[in-house]
């Protein structure tokens, strides 16, 4: 799950990786067809990149595939039909989607950047959240909120 600001808008995105491409191919085709989730594939890195790997560098030999799920409406739907199992991506995922639909995407971003900052390459939420049973957003996500 990644939640990228990108002028002054909030976009919603489900990542996934795989050297693998057949299977990547395979995963995309099951969500459409099964979900009508859109999605697309493209190169992440070529072969040669390094990474760390249990606190060693390794340099892979394979060339990385990014499935990409972009489309508003296939992020949705991927929350709603898949979802993830890790409960901090299935926060971040929730609390994007829940901003977005109650502010829309330009708005969202303040809100966003009220509830996360940003360390490392992720998001962290700066405080518990909190949910009025009745609301779409979160009760502590902003001042005028409620």
């Amino acid at each position: 799950m990644t939640p990228n600001l990108n002028r002054g808008r909030l976009y919603l995105r489900v990542l996934g990786s795989n050297t693998n491409l057949e299977t990547l191919n395979y995963v995309k085709k099951l969500l459409l067809e099964r979900f009508g989730i859109a999605s697309s594939i493209s190169i992440d890195k070529e072969p040669g990149y390094s990474s760390l790997v249990y606190h060693k560098v390794v340099t892979k030999r394979k060339t990385l595939y990014r499935l990409t799920i972009s489309r508003q409406d296939s992020v949705r739907a991927f929350a709603e039909s898949i979802g993830f199992s890790i409960k901090r991506k299935q926060c971040v995922l929730d609390d994007g989607l829940r901003l977005v639909e109650a502010y829309g995407s330009r708005e969202a971003t303040r809100h966003w950047r009220e509830l996360y900052e940003k360390v490392g390459r992720r998001w962290r939420r700066r405080e518990p959240v909190s949910y009025d049973p009745g609301s779409a957003v979160p009760v502590n996500a902003g001042r005028d909120l409620g």
